[in-house]
């Protein structure tokens, strides 16, 4: 049995098509990443983190790899619960907060930009007597909230120039040699 899509119909799939395009709407993929950051490594304490940030990454366009030339530390990465108000017949209001602290270095590990803190948060409306569920949600949120930064980073990470990372280089690399020739003229 054939199916034949009829004009109207073909049309109509055209002009959704059409304005789906306009709108700027676009399937996800991976980013054009036009630097010389697309091969890096991930570093840092939090496995789980350092895990996630590294399939993220290479989900959108990136090359991880041990011994790139640029290496990403994840310093540090924080979750905490801040009570917003009282009980009130059964319900409270806490806030969820995750906060991740990176830096972008060179393979030798010098520094090339100050250390970046990105922050997170929701609040959330708790029932003390739903203990469970309110603590499945929580894991949700925190979930999602990880997921923001970790898309966070990967945007940053990608909008870095080329200019701009060669300078930073240049920079780095020469305030260690004059570290170094202040230290051997001690």
């Amino acid at each position: 049995m054939e199916y034949c899509l009829r004009p109207a119909t073909s049309l109509l799939i055209l002009f959704i098509t059409g304005l789906l395009t306009a709108c700027g709407f676009h399937l996800r993929g991976q980013m054009d990443i036009h630097s010389d950051l697309a091969t890096l490594s991930v570093t840092g304490t939090d496995i789980s983190y350092v895990r996630q940030l590294t399939r993220a990454l290479t989900n959108s366009g990136f090359k991880v790899i041990p011994d790139a030339p640029y290496r990403l530390n994840v310093l540090n990465v924080s979750q905490k619960t801040n009570s917003r108000n009282q009980a009130t017949e059964g319900y409270y209001e806490i806030g969820l907060e995750i906060k991740v602290t990176y830096q972008l270095a060179t393979e030798d590990n010098l520094p090339l930009f100050a250390p970046v803190t990105l922050t997170a948060e929701r609040d959330v409306s708790e029932n003390k007597n739903l203990v469970n569920a309110s603590s499945s949600e929580n894991s949700i949120v925190y979930q999602e909230l990880r997921e923001n930064l970790l898309s966070q980073i990967t945007r940053k990470i990608a909008a870095i120039p080329n200019d701009q990372l060669q300078l930073e280089v240049a920079k780095s690399r020469k305030m260690a040699q004059q570290k170094q020739q202040h230290k051997e003229s001690e």
